[in-house]
């Protein structure tokens, strides 16, 4: 696999626009923890809330399961630990908007307020939140029991189509808490149906899903990660970002993940050969 086309300028981009934290992001990525990292560590814990959640730009004054993932997600890539009290406290937020089927929503007070991916009630929004905070879960806590709950529901929700009937992130939050768990057929089939979105993706997407499947283990080879890959690399733009869908404020974001991504790929991991076995077969390879 070759590397993207620039990741110098990549590189470059995020030191003149990114955050302390996000400059610290890519000092961890490129393996230089710096004492700058435990400061921007510490920021990054003073966004948690004393319910252990953190606050969505959609509703200021509380918190949202949306947010604690994707704040989980910046401490992941921190390198912040499992067993650290912050991560525990983030976990147990998500665990308390646990239902007893497994599934993973908002709280019922924020259904006036919240966006269509969060909408308490509404079931594209608990299949996301499920899928993404079931990953979440099983990634800092793999033995947890909320996290094969959670796997559970989404199971039961996969259509005959072979894949879950809402926003396509939560297919690849799905894929990656299936493959995490050890359900390499319910992984398989979302693999499937993600390979067939490939085209249809924006770098942010592309991005995320890559990232996602790093996470969660899966084969830097895997075909789908290859091709995902190949993709992006068409897609910087001259300053060496990657848009987002998002809007500008998380191009830097998004350029941070493409560039994990790379690295992931172009240098990986040893993977079992029974593993990769599986993967391939799954998109017949």
């Amino acid at each position: 696999m070759n590397a993207l086309a620039d990741l110098q300028a990549a590189f470059k981009f995020i030191e003149q626009h990114g955050s302390a934290i996000e400059k610290c992001r890519l000092s961890v990525l490129l393996g230089n923890r710096l004492p700058e990292s435990d400061v921007a560590i510490h920021e990054l814990v003073r966004l948690q809330r004393e319910d252990g959640g953190c606050a969505p730009f959609w509703a200021a004054d509380t918190s949202s399961v949306d947010a604690t993932c994707y704040w989980l997600a910046q401490c992941e890539q921190l390198g912040v630990a499992g067993n650290e009290a912050c991560i525990q406290r983030a976990l147990e937020f998500l665990s308390a908007n646990q239902r007893s089927s497994g599934l993973i929503e908002e709280d019922d007070t924020l259904v006036n307020v919240a966006p269509p991916w969060a909408r308490p009630g509404d079931l594209e929004a608990q299949l996301y939140l499920t899928a993404n905070a079931g990953f979440w879960l099983c990634h800092f806590d793999h033995d947890s029991d909320r996290a094969a709950l959670a796997c559970h529901f989404l199971r039961t929700k996969v259509n005959g189509s072979g894949f879950l009937p809402t926003f396509l992130h939560a297919n690849w939050l799905a894929a990656g808490l299936f493959f995490r768990v050890g359900e390499l057929t319910a992984a398989d089939g979302l693999f499937v149906y993600l390979q067939r979105q490939l085209a249809t993706l924006e770098p942010s997407q592309l991005a995320w899903l890559l990232t996602t499947l790093c996470v969660a283990g899966v084969s830097s080879q895997h075909v789908l990660v290859l091709d995902g890959l190949r993709k992006l690399s068409g897609m910087q733009l001259a300053d060496g970002r990657w848009a987002s869908e998002d809007g500008e404020w998380q191009d830097v974001h998004t350029t941070l993940e493409v560039i994990r991504a790379t690295l992931w790929v172009t240098s990986p991991s040893e993977q079992s050969s029974e593993q990769d076995f599986v993967q391939r077969r799954s998109l017949g390879r």
